[in-house]
C-alpha cells in the first residue's frame, strides 16, 4: 500500500492495528470530547484525501492506532505499530532543567527516540494549556538544541526565565515571537536582551508521561 500522502497512511496504520473504520470514528470523537462520532463516511474522507481531521483527532488517531505522530503528519521515518528506530536515547528532565543554561541533563529516565536528533537532545513534559488541544499538559516532547528553528516549528524558549512551548515565528523587524496553537493564550515577543532565547526546536512528539 502506498503511504505517500496522510490519507494513505491513516489507512495504513489503521489496517496495521486491526481496527474497524466505523470503530475510529467512534473512539477518536470521544477520545476529543466530541458530542457526535465521526461517521463511516467521515474516516472514509480521511482515507482518500478529501478532507483532514483537526489536530486534536489526528493526535488520538496516533495514539489509538500506535502510529508515530510525526509519521502521520510529514511520512518521515516508518509509522504504525513497534516501529524500528532511527533516533537515540536521550535524557527526560523537567523543564526546570531545560531552560538553565548550560541545560542540565542530569535524568533516571532515558527513552529512545524514532528519529534522528544530535546528542544534546532531549524529552521535556508539556505543562499548560497554550497549545491544547494538539498537545496537551503532561503530553512530552523531543526538543533538539541544534536543530534550528523556522517559522510554524514548535520550540522551546525562555521567556521572562520561564519555559515557553509553542510555534516559532518571525514578525517585521526581525522580532521572534512564541504563538500559542491556542489562541486563548497570548502571543509571547522574545527580548534578547532581557535574557529570552530559543532553546531548541521540538523533532517529535514522545506520548503522555506515565
Amino acid at each position: 500500500m502506498p503511504v505517500n500522502t496522510l490519507g494513505q497512511r491513516m489507512r495504513a496504520a489503521v489496517e496495521h492495528a486491526g481496527l474497524k473504520q466505523k470503530a475510529i470514528g467512534v473512539a477518536v470523537a470521544k477520545m476529543i470530547g466530541r458530542p457526535r462520532p465521526y461517521t463511516e463516511a467521515a474516516v472514509g474522507q480521511w482515507f482518500a484525501d478529501k478532507s483532514e481531521p483537526e489536530n486534536a483527532a489526528l493526535v488520538e488517531f496516533a495514539r489509538l492506532t500506535g502510529a508515530n505522530l510525526l509519521w502521520l503528519q510529514t511520512g518521515m521515518g516508518m509509522g504504525a505499530g513497534q516501529l524500528p528506530r532511527e533516533g537515540r536515547v536521550v535524557p527526560t528532565i523537567t523543564l526546570e532543567q531545560a531552560i538553565q543554561d548550560p541545560i542540565d541533563t542530569t535524568s533516571e529516565e532515558m527513552i529512545h527516540t524514532y528519529y534522528p536528533c544530535s546528542q544534546e537532545a532531549f524529552i521535556v513534559p508539556i505543562s499548560d494549556g497554550r497549545n491544547e488541544p494538539t498537545y496537551k499538559a503532561g503530553y512530552r516532547v523531543v526538543i533538539d538544541p541544534q536543530r534550528k528553528p523556522s517559522p510554524g516549528k514548535m520550540v522551546l524558549a525562555v521567556i521572562n526565565r520561564e519555559p515557553v512551548f509553542g510555534e516559532y515565528a518571525e514578525k517585521a523587524g526581525k522580532r521572534v515571537v512564541i504563538r500559542p496553537l491556542n489562541d486563548k493564550w497570548p502571543i509571547e515577543i522574545l527580548n534578547p536582551k532581557k535574557g529570552d532565547r530559543i532553546v531548541g526546536t521540538m523533532t517529535e512528539f514522545a506520548g503522555q508521561a506515565p
